[in-house]
């Protein structure tokens, strides 16, 4: 906090700026979390950092400079006194006066794009890297105008609510190497959408849920703060759109208040536009409360057929099913629908489960571009749906993975359809 105060153009606005627009929205820590020493390793450095220079800066205020510099080392204050401070710390956040929070309403264009996929290690392939900027140009090429930036962070167990860590690791989607993608993107005119996701190693997303209601809040607390980071992190760099959350099949469903409040929250924090990223089936079909984004997102792996062959035009009947699904829930909540994730393997048999892994299927350029085709094909005209990020293209573009059956179309097939597609849109 010290060092923050004397940085007057601290994450471009100043520290006063943004513990204020903190504070004014409801998602300023208290004085008790700020001095837990435990809390503030485990807290988003942006948050606990501008909250605590406007900490030194009201210390400083109150004792003087000279009594400050005696104590800030040592400090280690009563509850009586943390209560006395906290609110000659928020007299000061009153002070400070910040433009109105106005949500952006600009026109979501429509997005020809890709999930951005962190393949590397940070600066050498990963996010940071040059080799990810010139993968990006090569998708800009392509017609590309829209990027998701996938940061990852980790649960151990789908049914234990623990802390949720901002990683920031040598390797990892650190928030330097999320900034440089985002920065680069943006010079190339794309639009950048920040998905925050969970790991959860031999589980998903969509199997956390809690069985008491301690739990629970206790995970929409970790949750929240989580997520909380990333939101102030896309509002400082101007980041155009944020995703809550992605494939929390069972949270949503079972919490739809919990999730309420905390896009409330949000809101109040972050000014772009805001969606959810839904998985196919029951979470997509049953979520409750779309009404509260500005406009609905859905991570799209419906099944399309379970034949070893099949024409393109049986695809395309099959994919006219999963489109009229989809309709139904755009008309019901009078909100567009962007593809926030969509895929195929280049397997054999792609269009079966496209989510699956490639569990030994050989190599099959043909499947995949064809599912590609039917996928352009069926969203043309389709004037509720605002844009396709497909699942995944990586940060370099000698990745290949095992035996070259992954997700991305990059050297393959689909990518002459890709650029053919987005060049008609």
């Amino acid at each position: 906090g010290l060092a923050i105060y004397f940085t007057d153009q601290w994450q471009k606005k100043g520290y006063k700026h943004w513990a204020a627009k903190l504070y004014h929205s409801g998602n300023l820590p208290g004085l008790v979390e700020l001095l837990d020493n435990e809390r503030f390793r485990n807290e988003s450095e942006l948050v606990m950092g501008a909250a605590a220079a406007t900490l030194v800066e009201a210390l400083i205020e109150h004792w003087g400079k000279d009594a400050f510099l005696q104590q800030y080392q040592t400090w280690n204050p009563s509850f009586k006194e943390m209560a006395q401070m906290e609110k000659v710390w928020h007299q000061l956040l009153e002070k400070i006066e910040i433009p109105d929070h106005q949500p952006k309403h600009a026109a979501l264009p429509f997005l020809k794009g890709f999930n951005f996929a962190h393949e590397g290690y940070r600066i050498y392939n990963g996010y940071g890297s040059d080799l990810a900027r010139q993968s990006l140009v090569k998708l800009a090429n392509l017609g590309t105008n829209a990027i998701a930036i996938v940061p990852y962070s980790y649960m151990r167990d789908p049914e234990k609510p623990s802390p949720i860590p901002v990683i920031q690791h040598a390797g990892s989607e650190t928030d330097e190497s999320v900034i440089f993608a985002h920065a680069e993107a943006q010079k190339l005119g794309m639009y950048t959408m920040l998905k925050p996701q969970i790991w959860l190693g031999r589980s998903w997303p969509g199997e956390i849920a809690m069985s008491n209601e301690n739990d629970w809040n206790s995970f929409f607390d970790y949750y929240y703060r989580w997520i909380r980071h990333y939101a102030l992190l896309a509002e400082i760099y101007e980041m155009d759109a944020l995703s809550l959350g992605v494939e929390f099949a069972k949270a949503t469903i079972q919490r739809p208040e919990d999730w309420r409040r905390m896009v409330k929250k949000i809101r109040g924090l972050y000014s772009g536009h805001l969606t959810y990223s839904a998985n196919w089936g029951e979470e997509f079909e049953k979520f409750s409360f779309w009404q509260d984004f500005d406009y609905i997102g859905l991570n799209c792996y419906y099944p399309l057929s379970n034949k070893e062959e099949i024409n393109k035009n049986e695809l395309k009947q099959h994919f006219r099913k999963v489109l009229d699904k989809i309709e139904k829930i755009s008309v019901q909540y009078d909100k567009p629908v962007v593809f926030t994730e969509i895929g195929f393997r280049s397997v054999a048999k792609a269009w079966e489960n496209p989510h699956a892994e490639a569990n030994g299927r050989a190599y099959d350029e043909n499947a995949q571009d064809i599912c590609y085709e039917v996928v352009f094909e069926g969203i043309k005209g389709k004037d509720w749906c605002k844009g396709i990020l497909w699942w995944k293209w990586p940060t370099y573009l000698a990745y290949r993975g095992r035996d070259n059956t992954g997700f991305t179309p990059n050297t393959k097939k689909a990518e002459k359809t890709v650029a053919q597609w987005f060049g008609k849109f």
